[in-house]
């Protein structure tokens, strides 16, 4: 029996490590468009997304349709996306994982889809990409810095 190949996608976003410190709301409503516009999404990918608990509403209307979660203290939302993988699944259903995070800690993770046969692809900012995690990842997007108030910004907004 042929294995069908999985094409789909497993998107881990910690909003905090692409967004930097520009957490204005009336920048997050247009945040999740512009997540999805560089990056790409097939009707039947599934995502996670971890942030803070003090911008769960803004969250919750940026990313509609997507698994939201809550971290706690320093690097909760990193903790909570990483505790919320549920390998057999992802292994089975999933052909890439991708980690929308620069942040050194996914490095295991990264580790963890290659063993379960995955594509990774980390997305990230430049400035925000651990070394070990790029060595790790398949492919790297690079997530444009940006400046809220620059114009280009403002007209998404």
């Amino acid at each position: 029996m042929k294995k069908l190949e999985r094409t789909r996608a497993y998107h881990l976003i910690d909003v905090e490590n692409l967004y930097g410190a520009h957490h204005e709301s009336m920048y997050e409503a247009w945040f999740g468009r512009f997540y999805w516009d560089i990056v790409g999404r097939a009707p039947y990918d599934l995502a996670t997304v971890g942030a803070d608990g003090s911008h769960l509403l803004e969250l919750a209307s940026a990313f509609p349709g997507c698994r939201h979660l809550v971290g706690r203290g320093a690097d909760g939302a990193d903790r909570a996306l990483i505790d919320s993988i549920d390998w057999p699944t992802v292994e089975r259903q999933f052909g890439r994982l991708v980690i929308a995070s620069g942040d050194g800690c996914f490095v295991e993770v990264a580790d963890q889809a290659h063993r379960c046969g995955l594509r990774v692809v980390v997305v990230s900012q430049e400035r925000a990409l651990s070394r070990f995690l790029r060595w790790r990842a398949d492919e790297v997007v690079v997530f444009p810095e940006f400046d809220p108030s620059s114009p280009e910004f403002a007209t998404a907004a």
